[in-house]
């Protein structure tokens, strides 16, 4: 709206648009940040892939979506400076990257994995699991070698252990017998 004239940005257009991709990326990574919080919250079955992969990396067509069109009209606009394009493109590409690889699942959960940990956990330890701050991982045995280096350890259900995003069972714990 800016670039067409339909606001009225006054002599320092640049900044007006770097203001604007700036919000646009807080905007982007806020709302993909909450799309994967709920998708560990309630995850999509893996049935489907198609359906699986665009549910799950839909922060990241967002993402794209909302910086790619503003990056093409920055190139076709032949109104604005070319040291000011230059600028604004450079930084709405950059914007983009952000915005992408804060959106893009990295390790996504179905909804049958989920089933199945939370399976195990009943079987074995009342549905209760337990993890740290910092590791991805989440156990069977409270007694895992591997917790030992840990002051802090966190304990809870399987759906709290997705929540904290512990969403890989620990190899110790199912090496050890905890799991069949």
């Amino acid at each position: 709206m800016l670039l067409s004239g339909y606001f009225y940005a006054g002599e320092d257009l640049t900044t007006f648009l770097i203001v604007g991709i700036a919000l646009d990326l807080i905007f982007v990574v806020i709302g993909s940040l909450l799309w994967k919080h709920s998708n560990r919250i309630d995850p999509v079955s893996k049935k489907n892939k198609l359906k699986f992969f665009l549910w799950n990396q839909m922060g990241f067509i967002v993402a794209v979506i909302a910086f790619l069109p503003l990056i093409i009209i920055l190139l076709k606009d032949k109104k604005l400076e070319a040291k000011t394009k230059k600028l604004v493109t450079i930084i709405a590409a950059i914007a983009l990257v952000i915005a992408g690889l804060f959106s893009f699942d990295f390790n996504s959960v179905s909804s049958e994995e989920l089933t199945a940990a939370e399976e195990h956990a009943v079987v074995e330890n009342n549905g209760i699991v337990y993890w740290t701050r910092f590791r991805q991982s989440y156990h069977y045995n409270v007694d895992c070698h591997t917790l030992s280096r840990s002051s802090v350890i966190h304990e809870g259900t399987i759906d709290e252990s997705y929540e904290a995003h512990r969403t890989d069972p620990c190899d110790f714990c199912v090496k050890d017998g905890s799991i069949d």
